[in-house]
């Protein structure tokens, strides 16, 4: 539900600016676009609160609610879904909240993060080069007017976006029923993404049937919302605690992988030339290969030894039973 936000926000700039870019109204995009943003940031700073129990207006049922399924969590045992490990302290008030000490060598050194990394900057590669160039290519090389490519660029987004919602719905049914293991739903998501990517962006490269290269190009970028389910949530399975910390490391390396693609793209079509357009797709289709075979063979979905965490300056919350996520003795739990 949160990554479809951004999807649907792209299908809708794409849509706009197609349909404003032939005439004076051009600035509209930016107007509209500009104003949403602020008034989510005000709503953001209205209604959102660091947990249920400092919120001024949640309902006493949903709190309980909330925190009493969290508790829950705490206690299960092993094997672990991500949604099961999620540490219970967000209910906590933050001044008994743990004091972590971050075990950054067992993070640098772990090879299951690292596969992690290389899948998100590989996909955010294909992901981003696709995002800037296929507007150009599609008018540069379909020949297409750009009052109507805007169109038809939006259409990836809206194939991500239902992409990226069916298969969720899908993963989530077989969590709960549980017929495959954690690590491999992860692996044959991210598998399925990278792959159905590149095979699609293969055929793009060598059409020259207009609808037959936007079909592949909205259906690369369609399989590529099915990583939603894969290495873009692995962060949670290795470690809960630091999900945070391992997002926002995979994400700064992946927006690499987004500012390099968009150059390279533009300095290999000089003459912006079908065949220059082919070495594009060709290599961001090699790119999707390389991280999706990293992925298969070091990736994780099992919660890593240095998860835990080392605390300081413990209080009696974090000393309590709730904290102790791995607890097998549950004969205390009233």
């Amino acid at each position: 539900v949160f990554i479809s936000g951004g999807q649907l926000a792209d299908h809708g700039f794409g849509a706009k600016a197609g349909l404003d870019y032939d005439g004076d109204n051009w600035p509209s995009i930016f107007y509209v676009f500009g104003s949403g943003c602020f008034l989510w940031t005000v709503a953001w700073f209205f209604f959102a609160y660091e947990s249920p129990s400092v919120h001024p207006t949640i309902s006493t049922k949903e709190k309980l609610y909330i925190e009493r399924d969290l508790n829950q969590a705490a206690h299960k045992e092993p094997p672990y879904h991500f949604l099961d490990v999620l540490p219970c302290t967000a209910c906590a008030p933050s001044s008994t909240r743990q004091q972590l000490q971050v075990p950054w060598r067992q993070i640098l050194l772990s090879r299951p993060v690292w596969a992690m990394t290389v899948a998100q900057v590989t996909g955010d590669f294909g992901l981003y080069t696709l995002l800037t160039c296929v507007p150009t290519y599609l008018h540069e090389v379909l020949d297409l007017d750009i009052s109507k490519s805007g169109f038809y660029s939006a259409l990836p987004y809206l194939a991500q976006w239902l992409f990226a919602n069916v298969v969720g719905f899908l993963y989530s049914m077989n969590c709960t029923q549980r017929y495959t293991s954690y690590t491999t739903q992860r692996k044959f998501a991210t598998l399925l993404a990278q792959l159905a990517t590149a095979a699609f962006l293969i055929i793009a490269a060598y059409t020259t049937k207009k609808f037959l290269a936007i079909l592949s190009i909205t259906l690369a970028m369609g399989f590529g919302g099915v990583n939603t389910v894969g290495a873009a949530s692995n962060h949670l399975d290795l470690a809960p605690r630091y999900a945070g910390l391992l997002m926002g490391f995979t994400n700064f390396a992946s927006s690499l992988g987004g500012i390099v693609g968009p150059y390279l793209a533009d300095a290999l079509t000089p003459n912006k030339t079908a065949s220059e357009w082919r070495t594009v797709f060709f290599i961001t289709a090699a790119i999707q290969l390389i991280g999706s075979a990293t992925y298969l063979l070091f990736a994780s979905a099992d919660r890593q030894p240095w998860a835990e965490g080392v605390t300081h300056n413990a209080t009696p919350y974090e000393n309590s039973d709730v904290m102790h996520v791995k607890t097998k003795d549950k004969s205390h739990i009233s």
